[in-house]
């Protein structure tokens, strides 16, 4: 899948990756909802899947970063409620281990997407 290049086709494509991760939340076929880590892991593979990427190193190099962050929020006391929040900035800053954006496009795009989304309303 191509790689959004506006602020309204990332906004169009991370709501797209959630329709499907809810998909797979409600079968419970591929991730724990309950755990915010396998929230973000299943954000992270599913950017991997959505941009063509087979490498299983830059795969789990995109998972251990957006894992990592979030186990940080955790440690920082984040509200342990907020799984479509986690799950929207996981996808997001999946892109930047592979330099499909780097960290200031991705605030950026997780920005605009916090400003024309509700990210707090229907968690899973």
């Amino acid at each position: 899948m191509k790689t959004p290049k506006t602020f309204p086709d990332w906004l169009s494509d991370v709501q797209d990756a959630y329709e499907t991760a809810l998909h797979w939340f409600e079968t419970r076929t591929f991730v724990d909802v309950c755990s915010l880590p396998e929230v973000s892991r299943c954000a992270a593979q599913l950017a991997a899947v959505r941009r063509g990427i087979e490498s299983e190193d830059q795969i789990e190099s995109m998972i251990e970063y957006v894992v990592g962050r979030v186990e940080d929020d955790i440690r920082r006391d984040a509200d342990l409620g907020d799984h479509k929040f986690h799950f929207v900035i996981s996808y997001i800053h999946a892109h930047t281990p592979p330099e499909i954006i780097d960290e200031l496009k991705a605030d950026d795009v997780m920005m605009y997407v916090n400003d024309y989304w509700d990210l707090f309303d229907d968690n899973v």
